[in-house]
């Protein structure tokens, strides 16, 4: 009589499989996630923090994991001056 996995109660069957995927990293395989390429994000050329690089993500997307990663620098009910200079200038000048 042959053991086949289909013979196998579902535990040691999950248990197999638990133990292959707890010794595949030793195995030198490639891993099953790919690292993403990041580009540092600097403010007045103090570091920031690090996004995905542009090629990896939409514009929007790109948008969003700034806002994400910034909104914890930003402490919230701090005001911030802001100063604003319009000039305006008559035609032909």
């Amino acid at each position: 009589m042959a053991i086949t996995m289909a013979n196998l109660p579902q535990w040691l069957k999950l248990s197999l499989l638990g133990l292959f995927l707890a010794l595949l990293p030793l195995l030198g395989l490639p891993a099953l996630a790919q690292d993403l390429d990041t580009e540092p994000v600097f403010l007045d050329g103090l570091f920031l923090f690090d996004v995905p690089a542009a090629g990896d993500l939409t514009a929007p997307e790109r948008a969003r994991a700034i806002e994400t990663n910034l909104a914890p620098l930003i402490a919230p009910g701090e005001l911030n001056e802001v100063q604003l200079e319009a000039r305006f200038f008559a035609p032909g000048e």
